[in-house]
């Protein structure tokens, strides 16, 4: 609805009040005969005097017999001072009581501006007139019909229709009064309102003019249903203000109020609908209902599997997501279509109950066009026991992409990468266990789109037990590859760092791992268990065992350009690794070096070829081969061994060529 048609409805009223109240004076002539063609005339003040403001005629004054006068082919008319025919009111007929000051008929009445843009119909009425104040009733049918071309006109806005068209608002009732000293126009029982955008129904409407021929508002009370043509939606409440001041067009609704369209659903303190922005506004413990599909596809799931979702959503009627705020506001769509925005101010939570998830955040912006969701503000994100942070939580429906932006965390059970962590065995009896385990990852941003998690910059990740912290991984960026929601690849790039911190391994002891690479990848089977760890450029790995039969720990170090790893095909144990370019070992002691490292894990055997040279306190050995035998802790080498001993004693040294001696590691 819009405000300046009910100002010129107000404005309309009472200059019809004067005019009633000049054709009561006016038939005084004729209250003992009969007569036809009469006229009642009022002029405007000076110095527009000979300009008729109000004009009362009749076709015909019958004096009754209880003193009554009745009048057929009742009109009053109300001039601009233009000379311009501004409203006119007709009625069949009209019976005149001069004694009360009334003016009423059972029979029809029909109100309209001169131009036809406006019209008020009806069946009964009856004017009275009190002292300097005057009411108007119309008691059945009461229709008031605006055209859309009046409200442009009036409002001083653009309108889209083409000429010669009509976008009518239309107001019935069962009931209808105006009273002019209160400027006071009330609609009774069964009123309905309709324009091209919406239909309103109540109980009772009023509207409020002011002593300036504007509108103060407009009151739709007890039983108010509000429906919007173009979505099918539809509020309720128990009271509907419209406000139409300074070209605005707002109404409030209170009183419980609920909107609905679909499976769209809203509730709030209070409803605020802006017709100029086209938007609808929950105010105070806002709560809004939305289908899934608009938030969901966007890599929310992280990693869980959706077997049967669709069904259960079917099934369990749980096909939704929840918006909790203090203050919701929705775009709604110029025509037919969803909601086009939906904007969620302060404690904003939103809950997807077949996924088990909660989002909270200070601010949430949804947009169709995009199925871009934006979640900020200390924004969070949890399903069951997996976590999502940053200072933004972005939900992309159309490319289905979870992002988070800045200080971004995310934590995820180990359990929703496969069978296995890529971080080896983590117990004793050489199975990972997965129960209780987590991986966490801090960055300042990711997205995770179909089966790729990329983590960029500052990126800090750590695989904890419980409360726990077994091993970390520190890189400039952090990949994380899946298909069918099964871990598939890792890659992690620029100063790699990834630490395993003590874990008692298959044979009681106690090994810490560290790697240092500029590149990391890790290769995964289907079965959910490593396949190979790939380390390239400036690789560096050591390894600290302690050892129950050894007081001191026992560490061991590899360098070189490349690292492969290949690991058992049911378990994380490492089958063989193989160094390459300027490989350098280092245990206890001793130094070696080669460009090529060959490691068997079924048997703990190294085996380092390339001109290779064992270097240790007090010796040098060089071969074609040199075999560090771990599990044994000696070196040894190959076909043409040299062993250069260096006698401390008078400063002498022996060099043995013959035989293949052994050297025993402390």
């Amino acid at each position: 609805m819009q405000h300046k048609p009910t100002q010129t409805l107000v404005r309309a009223l009472r200059l019809l009040a004067v005019g009633a109240a000049c054709a009561l004076l006016g038939t005084t002539g004729y209250a003992q005969v009969r007569a036809t063609g009469f006229r009642a005339p009022e002029f405007y003040d000076a110095p527009h005097q000979t300009q008729v403001k109000t004009l009362s005629t009749g076709e015909e004054a019958l004096p009754q017999s209880d003193g009554t006068i009745l009048i057929k082919g009742f009109k009053i008319e109300t001039f601009r001072e233009s000379g311009e025919a501004e409203m006119i009111m007709t009625a069949p007929q009209c019976v005149l009581n001069r004694n009360n000051r009334t003016a009423g008929s059972p029979g029809p009445i029909q109100i309209h501006s001169g131009d036809g843009k406006l019209q008020i119909a009806g069946e009964g009425f009856l004017w009275g007139q009190t002292g300097t104040n005057s009411t108007l009733a119309i008691s059945n049918k009461v229709h008031t019909t605006v055209l859309r071309e009046l409200l442009a006109q009036s409002s001083g806005a653009k309108t889209n229709a083409a000429s010669g068209t009509s976008q009518p608002l239309q107001i019935d009732a069962d009931h209808f009064t105006f009273d002019r000293e209160a400027n006071l126009i009330t609609y009774n029982q069964n009123v309905r309102a309709e324009d091209n955008k919406m239909n309103l129904a109540c109980d009772v409407m009023t509207i409020q003019g002011s002593t300036n021929r504007t509108v103060n508002n407009i009151v739709a009370d007890r039983n108010v249903v509000i429906t919007d043509k173009a979505t099918g939606g539809q509020a309720t409440g128990e009271r509907a203000v419209y406000s139409g001041t300074e070209g605005k067009q707002v109404m409030e609704l209170t009183g419980n109020p609920h909107w609905q369209e679909g499976l769209r659903e809203g509730t709030g303190k209070v409803f605020v609908f802006d017709r100029a922005h086209n938007t609808l506004r929950a105010e105070g413990d806002a709560y809004w209902k939305l289908p899934r599909e608009s938030v969901s596809q966007s890599g929310l799931t992280l990693f869980s599997q959706s077997n049967g979702e669709t069904n259960a959503a079917a099934t369990t009627g749980t096909n939704f997501v929840e918006i909790y705020a203090d203050d919701i506001m929705l775009q709604l769509p110029p025509t037919n279509g969803p909601v086009q925005s939906v904007t969620a101010e302060k404690r904003v939570v939103i809950v997807d109950r077949l996924k088990n998830s909660r989002a909270t955040g200070g601010r949430a912006y949804y947009a169709e066009s995009s199925g871009i969701l934006e979640l900020t503000e200390n924004a969070l994100w949890q399903a069951d026991q997996r976590i999502a942070k940053g200072d933004a939580l972005i939900f992309d429906r159309n490319n289905k992409i979870f992002s988070a932006r800045t200080n971004a965390y995310m934590k995820f059970p180990v359990a929703a990468l496969g069978r296995s962590s890529p971080l080896g065995d983590t117990t004793a009896g050489g199975t990972s266990a997965t129960t209780n385990q987590f991986i966490e990852v801090a960055a300042n941003a990711y997205d995770y789109q179909g089966d790729r998690l990329t983590f960029r910059d500052q990126v800090q990740a750590g695989f904890a037990e419980g409360e726990v912290i077994r091993g970390t991984l520190e890189c400039a960026t952090l990949k994380v590859g899946f298909s069918s929601n099964q871990l598939q690849t890792i890659e992690a790039k620029t100063e790699v760092y990834a630490r395993q911190l003590p874990i008692m391994d298959v044979r009681g002891r106690t090994v810490e791992k560290e790697l240092k690479c500029e590149q990391l990848n890790v290769r995964m089977r289907t079965n959910g268990l490593v396949e190979e760890i790939v380390a390239e450029r400036n690789v560096m790995t050591s390894q600290t065992e302690t050892r129950t039969n050894r007081p001191l720990p026992v560490r061991l170090t590899l360098n070189s350009e490349t690292m492969t790893a290949k690991f058992l095909t049911y378990t994380n144990q490492v089958e063989t690794v193989v160094a390459d370019r300027q490989v350098v070992i280092t245990s206890a002691e001793k130094t070696a070096h080669g460009e090529k490292a060959v490691y068997t894990g079924t048997n703990d055997i190294a085996e380092l070829s390339g001109h290779p040279m064992l270097e240790g306190t007090n010796f040098t050995m060089t071969a074609e081969t040199i075999v560090l035998d771990h599990g044994k802790g000696k070196y040894y080498g190959r076909k043409n061994v040299k062993i250069t001993t260096e006698l401390h004693a008078g400063n002498m040294s022996k060099t043995n060529l013959f035989g293949k001696p052994k050297v025993k590691a402390p």
